[in-house]
């Protein structure tokens, strides 16, 4: 199964940023987010948290935004349907017309947290084999408040960590290829007139808020 991309158009624009980090801390700024191919590219200035640079994409109804060093992170979005996994990863930076150089992985859930992928290609265009490891190996059913998931890929070639939002449907994960620094994944509910969100930060176990709203 190969994901076909979704438009994108719509997001485009300036946002107001509200939202409080997983310690409760209260933050606000401004976020542009710039349509490229069919990626998007979000810059936010967030007073005291600084400057952040994110990666999106919609994906099983949602927003689905990594973020962390400017062009260094990854999305893993992954579709949950029955026992089969459809997963895309999506390329530091990207901002070709589809997903054609994006990885795949198509996994099916053996057991609780555990996924054997039976077909991956990288985003390199090698192919792969192994398991995924979701830590909790069961979260809560619901389709608007994730649970905070590590994951380890187990690989032929070796092992790789990682963290993720899992939601009844899909879960989304994020790489970071800037060693040492922080990086995380949000998540938004597309509809009304705000896109309301939640993030986590690696290292970090509970979950913030942000709610986007656009100004142009």
């Amino acid at each position: 199964m190969r994901l076909v991309a979704p438009p994108v158009h719509e997001f485009a624009g300036t946002y107001t940023v509200k939202g409080t980090t997983p310690a409760g801390e209260e933050y606000s700024g401004t976020m542009q987010i710039e349509r490229k191919g069919t990626f998007l590219h979000a810059a936010a200035d967030l007073g005291a948290l600084g400057t952040r640079y994110g990666l999106a994409i919609p994906f099983s109804g949602r927003l689905v935004m990594a973020f962390g060093e400017k062009d260094k992170v990854e999305i893993g979005a992954y579709l949950l349907e029955g026992k089969i996994v459809h997963g895309l990863w999506v390329p530091p930076g990207a901002a070709d017309a589809d997903y054609g150089n994006c990885g795949y992985e198509e996994s099916v859930a053996d057991a609780p947290g555990v996924w054997t992928i039976r077909s991956a290609i990288a985003i390199d265009g090698s192919k792969y084999h192994g398991t995924v490891r979701l830590d909790p190996p069961a979260w809560a059913t619901s389709a608007v408040r994730p649970t905070v998931v590590k994951m380890t890929w187990n690989l032929h070639d070796g092992d790789y960590h990682s963290f993720g939002l899992a939601y009844e449907d899909a879960v989304y994960a994020t790489f970071n290829l800037a060693a040492g620094q922080p990086n995380g994944v949000a998540v938004y509910a597309i509809g009304g007139d705000a896109l309301d969100g939640v993030w986590i930060a690696g290292g970090q176990d509970d979950l913030g808020t942000e709610t986007l709203r656009r100004t142009s």
